[in-house]
């Protein structure tokens, strides 16, 4: 199971390199980079390090919006690497579901950063988890 081998990787994200050119994180076995290029345009990617570097996504493909500076470019990677890792999570779910519990997958996506109110919707629209479920679960103990 590729998360659990993550885990390994439980280090917090941070940016290295110069933030207002070329930088950096190393995060739960995947690489983000941001990186000026010309005039307003930020270039960013996400790599598995895990899975022989493979790219996870980039600026090269399709985005309606324009990353027109260093913050914004590294929003963008931090939100496909988490969820790169929430799809992850939900994969290794469905192959072994019998093996899971709710909060060891609740646990799990909130390590990853994401907020109580969207680990609801992501148990109700990744996991098929009804929404009283997902509610008793996740925002009526305000985890």
């Amino acid at each position: 199971m590729i998360f659990q081998k993550r885990s390994f990787y439980n280090q917090e994200l941070i940016w290295e390199g110069d933030l207002t050119d070329d930088c950096y994180a190393k995060w739960r076995g995947l690489l983000l980079r941001a990186e000026w290029m010309k005039g307003d345009f930020w270039w960013w990617s996400v790599y598995d390090l895990l899975n022989k570097e493979k790219q996870i996504d980039s600026s090269n493909n399709y985005y309606p919006e324009t990353f027109k500076n260093g913050k914004l470019a590294r929003s963008a990677a931090v939100q496909i690497a988490k969820n790169y890792l929430k799809e992850e999570i939900a994969l290794e779910f469905k192959n072994n579901s019998n093996s899971f519990k709710l909060e060891e997958i609740i646990s799990k996506i909130k390590d990853v950063g994401f907020s109580s109110e969207r680990i609801f919707w992501i148990l109700i629209q990744d996991f098929g988890i009804d929404y009283q479920t997902a509610k008793k679960l996740t925002l009526s103990k305000n985890r």
